[in-house]
């Protein structure tokens, strides 16, 4: 049997067992044979992708986007779901973030979906895809982002208790990733934020970030929050910050920014591509604001979000 999903066949190397392997997330934490009522899988084998081979025979030419993501491996099988005919693949990506998760879902809802579709409450954020009567369902909780596609007869079946169900089996939590709550401040337009891909702003040192406009700096700039599973990789990717201002921006200046009773790192500079740049720390992330109309319009929008960011830290 030959299966579609966006124009890529399915290639299928065999590894483990679809029917029987161990749950959890070294085989995308798909449910086991009769764990779910009425998915039963096809294949002998479920499909795990973890070499640069593998994965880009089966992504084709989106491989190095993915990759972009942090991709760490993917994991492919083929169900049947109420009945012989209805053909179902559930695909499971697993990220070494959680903002690489969520890069996923918006490059899918925005690329494939082009910005459409229903929300439907599944992982941190979940969509149907109505455009395709509801045949493919899109959702990330975690370090994971999970494709669901229907290529069965019609009437097409309900895939959001699925999808629940392997929500459910994923560690993490149902909220999107904290570089989103730390936008949510006045003066920047949080309704269109979204990831960018990796390498941020085009430079080699930033991973995939969360962005959004910021309207109250001036009508060209933007945010970036980038954050970092440790301090360590956060300081890394800072100091490559920090050379590439200093060889690019005659005017670099490095101070501090107190808010609360908190004292924060602060780079400013003029870059000949980016403009005016404001670079903040805030514990493992990095805060970028670009094309501020100058450095006293974006002084209090870097200000608001450490102090909102200050504010989530301290009630959780």
């Amino acid at each position: 049997m030959k299966l579609y999903h966006l124009g890529i066949f399915l290639a299928l190397v065999i590894l483990t067992g679809c029917g029987g392997f161990i749950r959890g997330e070294k085989t995308g934490n798909i449910p086991l044979t009769g764990q779910y009522p009425g998915l039963v899988p096809i294949d002998k084998k479920i499909v795990n992708y973890f070499s640069t081979q593998d994965k880009a025979r089966y992504l084709g030419n989106k491989a190095p986007l993915f990759d972009q993501y942090g991709l760490n491996s993917l994991h492919v099988c083929n169900f049947t779901l109420d009945g012989p005919e209805n053909y179902l693949t559930i695909e499971a990506y697993s990220v070494n973030s959680s903002v690489g998760a969520a890069g996923i879902y918006y490059y899918y809802k925005g690329k494939i979906l082009y910005g459409g579709g229903k929300d439907v409450e599944v992982g941190a954020q979940g969509v149907l895809d109505t455009e395709r009567e509801s045949r493919n369902l899109y959702f990330y909780k975690g370090q994971f982002f999970y494709a669901l596609v229907y290529t069965g007869k019609k009437p097409v079946p309900d895939l959001v208790p699925l999808a629940r169900e392997i929500a459910d089996r994923t560690m993490g939590e149902n909220f999107k990733p904290k570089g989103f709550e730390y936008l949510d401040v006045k003066g920047i337009s949080t309704q269109f934020a979204r990831v960018t891909w990796g390498n941020a702003l085009n430079t080699e040192f930033l991973p995939p970030s969360v962005m959004a406009l910021a309207w109250a700096a001036g009508k060209e700039a933007k945010i970036y929050v980038s954050s970092y599973n440790n301090k360590k990789d956060m300081e890394d990717s800072l100091l490559d910050f920090r050379r590439y201002l200093q060889l690019e921006a005659p005017d670099f200046k490095e101070s501090r920014i107190k808010v609360g009773e908190g004292d924060y790192k602060l780079y400013t500079a003029t870059d000949s591509t980016l403009g005016v740049i404001m670079v903040a720390v805030f514990e493992d992330n990095i805060i970028t604001l670009v094309k501020p109309e100058s450095l006293d319009k974006g002084m209090p929008l870097i200000r608001a979000i450490i102090e909102k960011a200050r504010s989530l830290r301290y009630a959780r």
